[in-house]
């Protein structure tokens, strides 16, 4: 049995203790400042339940942009294609540098381009926006075609058995592949005896790839789930902590020690945790340790999620959490991401601001404890060394000798209160149970 904890602390509001800095509230000669993330972009990059979508800045009249929406970037067309654009202006289209035309839609005839990267571009008083597609139209080298015929995406596999696979390209014929498992190269051929028992339980990838005489490359990836007989309680964690934001003055003060703080508890508690911090929490990679936490984890393991760093409450999107790259991650990402979860121990930390609507991860057997709901997290000062609800968390670990996180939690829901009133600053964090019973680290 698998144990995974997953720990999420974002949007956090830095509280300086230097006395002069014009802040928020001034008490005994100290002045707080709240440190909210300050969006200045035209068009914010988002992740969303639905996909990656790129949307006007909503917050106050948007000045110019321009959005191309399809073709997507790197994606191949033929025939005639529709370029789509979202723009509040009249942009100009140009293709390979040209100008072909003027408006938010352009009927674009590939036939009369030849095969391979072009690139489409859209602008409007110097804001431009561009997408590279490939054209494929036929009449030269076509891509090869490869596919792992067994075993089957979704298999669950014990033993050693065979992966084979099928790459047949129209002009070269059979071509033969590389084979690798769980990113590691195996084989260049198109069969390979995979004795399992060398593997961990769990989830794992297998990937294919070939190439043809011209250059072309296709490939094809399935996961499957080795099952050897042993089913032990696994612990895994997915802890992130972002002070770094890049390029703005958004940084934030402790929140890459928050994700320290947790990751030092978790692996005392016996959880494999993997860390991101600062640059490391790019969107691709917050997106990519998800999946991987979702693929390792099964109907027995524990589960933890921290986050550490800036949220936001986005018109259209709800709250959510900012990667070290400024993309926008909603609330819907990450409850879609966890609809396939199997675990039946799940926990969330969240210490950000405007954070309460990833309150809708927390349904059966899942408890998340949250430093916001509309209002701002904070940032402590120098003594604390961490956001102040992530403070009070570890505190009743390390000091009040709590047992679960329900307990944990509640203490520090309370304090964080407590400590609000000290210096009049509202705040509103909270604690979800849907799980039966305490539920142990």
């Amino acid at each position: 049995m698998k144990k995974v904890w997953i720990v999420l602390i974002v949007g956090m509001f830095i509280i300086s203790m230097l006395p002069g800095i014009v802040g928020e509230n001034e008490t005994a000669g100290n002045t707080f400042q709240a440190k909210k993330f300050i969006e200045t972009r035209k068009v914010i990059p988002i992740f969303t339940e639905h996909g990656f979508q790129r949307t006007p800045n909503s917050k106050g009249k948007p000045g110019v942009y321009v959005i191309i929406i399809y073709p997507t970037d790197g994606q191949t067309v033929s025939g005639t294609v529709i370029i789509e654009i979202d723009s509040n202006e009249n942009p100009t289209i140009k293709i390979d540098g040209g100008v072909v035309g003027n408006g938010l839609t352009y009927n674009w005839d590939t036939t009369s381009y030849s095969n391979g990267a072009h690139t489409i571009e859209a602008s409007a008083k110097g804001n431009t926006d561009n997408v590279v597609v490939t054209v494929n139209n036929g009449g030269g080298n076509t891509p090869p075609v490869v596919t792992i015929t067994t075993p089957s995406d979704g298999a669950t596999v014990s033993g050693t058995i065979p992966i084979t696979v099928d790459a047949i390209d129209a002009e070269d014929g059979t071509l033969t592949a590389d084979i690798y498992i769980d990113g590691g190269f195996v084989a260049n051929s198109n069969s390979y005896s995979w004795d399992t028992t060398s593997y961990s339980d769990g989830g794992h990838t297998l990937y294919a790839e070939a190439s043809d005489s011209g250059g072309l490359t296709d490939s094809d990836s399935i996961t499957v789930t080795v099952d050897n007989g042993a089913n032990p309680v696994e612990k895994y964690a997915l802890v992130i902590g972002i002070s770094d934001y890049e390029g703005t003055g958004n940084d934030l003060q402790y929140c890459d020690d928050d994700a320290m703080d947790w990751k030092n508890f978790l692996q005392g508690e016996g959880y494999t945790v993997t860390l991101l911090t600062d640059n490391q929490a790019t969107a691709n990679n917050i997106d990519a340790a998800v999946n991987d936490l979702l693929v390792d984890e099964d109907g027995n393991d524990y589960v933890v999620l921290t986050y550490s760093g800036h949220g936001v409450s986005y018109p259209g999107y709800g709250s959510c959490v900012i990667s070290h790259d400024l993309y926008y991650m909603t609330h819907g990402w990450l409850e879609q991401k966890f609809d396939s979860s199997d675990s039946p121990h799940i926990y969330f930390a969240f210490d950000a601001c405007q954070i309460g609507d990833f309150k809708g991860l927390v349904d059966n057997n899942k408890v998340g404890a949250f430093a916001s709901n509309r209002r701002f997290s904070y940032d402590g000062d120098a003594t604390m060394k961490n956001g102040v609800f992530t403070y009070y968390q570890m505190d009743g670990w390390d000091n009040q000798n709590f047992d679960n996180f329900e307990d944990d939690g509640d203490y520090a829901v309370q304090q964080m209160k407590s400590w609000a009133r000290n210096y009049g600053i509202r705040v509103d964090p909270f604690v979800k149970d849907v799980y039966n019973g305490p539920m142990m680290p």
